[in-house]
């Protein structure tokens, strides 16, 4: 990792999860990273207790985003509202690193 990326995150990760400038960084600069396991079929299974909190519906569309050490996974709805948000915030949110 390049060094000036590495102090980014490294910044980022002193960040609480409940900053939402932070976190609206995270998403904005790692929202199209993605590795996942799997299964045979290729799906990515939730756990139903995970949907049930999130609001998520079986079969309904999502978006998985990317956040370098961890991922979110949003209803696509939802996430298109706050990608917005993040995409206007974002010049102001990265002077805070």
């Amino acid at each position: 990792m390049p060094p000036l990326l590495y102090d980014l995150v490294k910044k980022m990760n002193e960040r609480p999860f409940s900053d939402p400038e932070a976190e609206r960084v995270r998403r904005s600069l790692s929202r199209e990273a993605a590795i996942a396991e799997l299964d045979s079929a290729g799906r990515l299974t939730l756990p139903v207790n995970l949907m049930k909190i999130t609001g998520l519906e079986p079969r309904s569309k999502i978006v998985v985003v990317g956040m370098f050490d961890r991922f979110q996974i949003w209803n696509q709805k939802d996430y298109q509202g706050v990608r917005a948000e993040d995409d206007q915030a974002y010049p102001e949110a990265i002077k805070l690193f």
